[in-house]
């Protein structure tokens, strides 16, 4: 499966700050936090019920498209970080953090956004049942290459609002990405 999704992989290269313009050298800089205005995360919101997909899928759809938008690739390979907690019984029982960052690619060969969430959300369900193979073994199938910039990260925070105490302050405080 790996051999297959990383076979030729176009690494896009994002552009780069000016050096003088990188803290210390690095290039690893965390921009500042932009909240988005509510009547825009209700769109959201809306569009992804339109298209019977979850938000996640959206923002992870947008995403790919920023990167297209910044190198002018189509073929586009982000790092997604993904759930690899067993799927078991008593799993969610287990304790520990089981993420691991993998390689989704996305063709992005034109339509309307409601094609690209399609597309995105396809090829990221194909790949969960491939999503407990170590980053470091996808790359050395991939001949050792690096194959992406980018990593694309969800969370929501659903399951405070059963906490006890527990107070809703925003809209945008359940989600984090």
């Amino acid at each position: 499966y790996w051999a297959r999704k990383t076979a030729d992989p176009t690494i896009h290269a994002l552009p780069r700050w000016p050096a003088h313009l990188c803290k210390g050298g690095r290039e690893q800089v965390r921009g500042p936090e932009i909240l988005i205005p509510q009547a825009t995360f209700s769109a959201l919101k809306d569009l992804a019920n339109s298209v019977g997909l979850p938000i996640r899928t959206v923002l992870l759809a947008a995403h790919g498209r920023v990167i297209n938008a910044l190198t002018g690739q189509t073929d586009i390979i982000t790092g997604l970080v993904a759930n690899g907690r067993p799927q078991c019984l008593d799993g969610e029982k287990l304790i520990g953090l089981f993420l691991n960052t993998i390689p989704l690619r996305v063709k992005l060969e034109g339509g309307t956004w409601r094609d690209l969430i399609r597309a995105t959300f396809d090829n990221e369900q194909e790949l969960i049942p491939h999503r407990r193979c170590p980053l470091s073994e996808i790359q050395q199938i991939a001949g050792g290459k690096s194959l992406f910039e980018t990593t694309f990260d969800f969370v929501q925070f659903h399951v405070y609002r059963d906490l006890p105490g527990y107070k809703e302050q925003s809209f945008l405080e359940d989600y984090y990405f």
